[in-house]
């Protein structure tokens, strides 16, 4: 939001007078919820980072074969939550560039003025 607010021509600041209390439901304290917290997220920054940029993330494309070690090395040296939110930021990662590959041109324009950082071409 804030990267959007500068686009726009507004600020941002940090008030350290400000006292915020959020109070939010147990179920957004789930193991489940976090880790879909992560991919969507890293889909939405990818997203956005393409669309700003004119361009897709610099992702290296892997074989098979060193994914399939890099999912055991994780498995084998990671904790078991780390692994999964790893697993869920590369899921996020690689479904933001399908989408960007299959618009290439959209994002390959980039945002001609201000007022088209709202349009979005996957939802034509």
């Amino acid at each position: 939001m804030v990267l959007t607010a500068c686009d726009l021509g507004y600020g941002y600041g940090i008030f350290v007078e400000l006292r915020l209390l959020h109070l939010i439901h147990k179920g957004r304290l789930t193991e489940d919820y976090l880790l879909r917290l992560v991919e969507e997220s890293t889909f939405s920054l990818s997203m956005l980072q393409a669309r700003r940029n004119g361009a897709p993330p610099a992702i290296l494309f892997k074989p098979w074969w060193r994914r399939k070690l890099g999912a055991l090395r994780r498995r084998l040296m990671m904790r078991r939550i780390d692994r999964l939110a790893m697993e869920a930021y590369m899921r996020g990662s690689e479904k933001a560039i399908a989408i960007i590959n299959e618009t290439s041109a959209e994002f390959s324009r980039g945002p001609q003025r201000k007022s088209d950082m709202s349009y979005v071409p996957w939802r034509s």
